[in-house]
């Protein structure tokens, strides 16, 4: 924010060791225990690392580190790679001691801070608890989910928001929920300051409150599902919000679409993401389809068709030879969670169906 500021190096075990007293003072203020702040998960931001100022106050030095003979579509290309980050000349140092320039590490920055974020935020809590982090790297995933950062909620991002978010393996969400696919993500949040219009939906009026309202719930039905996928993902390292392509990836047709996504192998999302459109042009690739709003058995596979998209309506499609387990909805997860739960079999051509459902207390760590 245009001020002196030091960035701490997450490869040095002392900065570790510095972040965990930071975020313990918090959790348990030492000076004062009233002023102590419980929490049950992290958000981390701006760890790119990010800033608003270009390199440091005073410039960076090295002009070929900065300027290289290739440099990615950035903000301003003019400003080099320091744009809104620091000098590429940093130094840094590998937890042996070994120093490193920022240059070669820059991409590491925020899964260098995630692993010992969780670890810190388990010793505290003593629960699983969450983090979730906009800066992140293969491997992130089984620590932390990730963040797309400062989209908006504006028409022309809502493809870039699925494409940012089937590109990571354990994909959070973006910042703006108000829109149709952000209500059907696996995460979502409304982030307003004092200078911007209201985007909760009670800030609107009655009909958005109540398409609001029945979207949500279908998310919450579909949190057992949802669950499940999360585990895979830790445990497997599977995707949890997929591109059609990861499933059907002998079909070349797959390969370009990014204007639809997949829940797991079994729920295909088809948004609609123009305004004023009533219609969504979908592909359904070759397998059994079925709508999951009405159970009806859809009869065209392996070609594009439009789809019916009235105000309040998100064309979802169960495929065939899948089984998702469901749950009642409720004001919470915790009340959620003690409702009865259904299965919703979609049969296959030969038709069978399977499935899978992980279930624990939702808070320990490692109870089943």
């Amino acid at each position: 924010y245009r001020a002196y500021a030091a960035f701490p190096d997450f490869f040095q075990n002392s900065t570790i060791t510095w972040w965990a007293r930071e975020i313990s003072e918090v959790y348990n203020n030492p000076q004062n225990f009233s002023m102590s702040l419980k929490f049950d998960g992290i958000w981390i931001d701006m760890n790119e690392p990010s800033s608003f100022v270009h390199g440091s106050v005073s410039g960076c030095r090295n002009q070929e580190l900065n300027f290289p003979p290739y440099i990615p579509q950035l903000g301003e290309r003019s400003q080099g790679l320091s744009y809104k980050t620091l000098c590429m000349e940093g130094q840094q140092f590998l937890a042996d001691g070994s120093p490193v320039r920022h240059y070669d590490v820059h991409n590491l920055y925020g899964w260098a801070q995630t692993k010992p974020t969780l670890d810190i935020l388990h010793e505290l809590t003593q629960e699983r608890g969450i983090v979730v982090t906009r800066s992140t790297f293969p491997t992130s995933g089984q620590w932390a989910g990730h963040w797309l950062g400062d989209n908006t909620a504006a028409w022309n991002q809502l493809d870039k928001s699925i494409i940012g978010g089937t590109s990571k393996k354990c994909h959070f969400g973006g910042d703006k929920i108000g829109l149709s696919p952000g209500k059907i993500r696996i995460y979502g949040k409304i982030r307003e300051k004092m200078t911007t219009t209201r985007q909760d939906p009670v800030a609107w009026n009655s009909t958005f409150e109540e398409i609001s309202r029945n979207v949500l719930n279908i998310r919450y039905r579909l949190l057992p599902y949802l669950y499940t996928l999360m585990h895979q993902a830790h445990a497997t390292g599977s995707t949890v919000v997929r591109p059609l392509l990861h499933e059907f990836v002998g079909d070349r047709r797959t390969w370009e679409i990014f204007k639809q996504f997949l829940w797991g192998p079994a729920l295909l999302i088809s948004p609609v993401l123009e305004k004023g459109a009533v219609e969504v042009n979908a592909y359904l690739p070759d397998a059994r389809w079925y709508d999951y709003h009405t159970d009806e058995f859809i009869r065209f596979r392996g070609q594009f068709q439009n789809l019916s998209a009235p105000l309040g309506h998100i064309n979802l499609h169960v495929r065939g030879g899948y089984i998702l387990p469901q749950q009642d909805p409720a004001q919470t997860t915790f009340y959620s969670r003690i409702n009865p739960l259904s299965l919703l079999v979609a049969l296959n051509d030969s038709q069978q169906a399977e499935g899978q459902l992980y279930w624990d207390n939702g808070v320990q760590i490692g109870e089943f």
